[in-house]
């Protein structure tokens, strides 16, 4: 059984103060675990999923869609999901 990132890649506007969803996350790559763990610390080891290293839950301020999304999913297969949580870019640029 396979492990699959959800989500969204946001962009924040200054001017309306609000984020927009820009694509999700399963577009960029796919059970690209690698890519996983070093995100989110997800660990995939003989086909056994850890916990999220550092959840943080759904970020403060998600964008519409992001927050839509996420409680249809949920709604629909809540036994589906490990864990909740978020990235910024400047975490991400500073990623080895």
């Amino acid at each position: 059984m396979g492990t699959n990132l959800v989500g969204w890649v946001e962009l924040y506007n200054p001017l309306s103060e609000m984020w927009s969803n820009m694509i999700r996350i399963d577009a960029l790559d796919y059970r690209n675990y690698e890519l996983y763990e070093k995100l989110f610390g997800f660990k995939v080891h003989r086909g056994n999923v850890g916990e999220v290293s550092a959840p943080r839950g759904m970020p403060p301020d998600p964008s519409v869609g992001a927050e839509s999304d996420y409680l249809s999913d949920v709604t629909h297969s809540p036994q589906e999901y490990s864990g909740l949580t978020w990235i910024g870019w400047r975490e991400v640029e500073a990623i080895d």
